[in-house]
């Protein structure tokens, strides 16, 4: 649902810097989303990939664990629903502000 005026995504942070929409960004991500079309995402579409399929995604988590948290999951990721980084907003209540 677009809402005239309004973003549906608001406040992206590029680093401690807001997302700029006129700059071109490098990302990374998964084939099912990035070139798959999963979930109906074709922004993508045209776009250059720089290096695909280099490993599957549960070898990149299994690798994040066992190489970056030496093994073990700490702390830090105890919370079920995450850091409060991603907020969902109704776009219902908000069109009617």
């Amino acid at each position: 649902m677009k809402i005239k005026g309004k973003r549906r995504v608001s406040n992206v942070m590029v680093g401690d810097k807001p997302i700029d929409p006129k700059a071109k960004y490098t990302l990374a991500g998964h084939d099912y989303m990035l070139l798959g079309h999963g979930d109906g995402f074709t922004m993508f579409d045209g776009a250059t990939v720089l290096q695909d399929r280099v490993k599957i995604d549960n070898q990149v988590l299994i690798d994040y664990i066992t190489d970056t948290l030496g093994g073990t999951i700490g702390e830090e990721y105890s919370k079920l629903f995450g850091e409060g980084r991603i907020v969902i907003k109704d776009a219902e209540a908000d069109s009617e502000d």
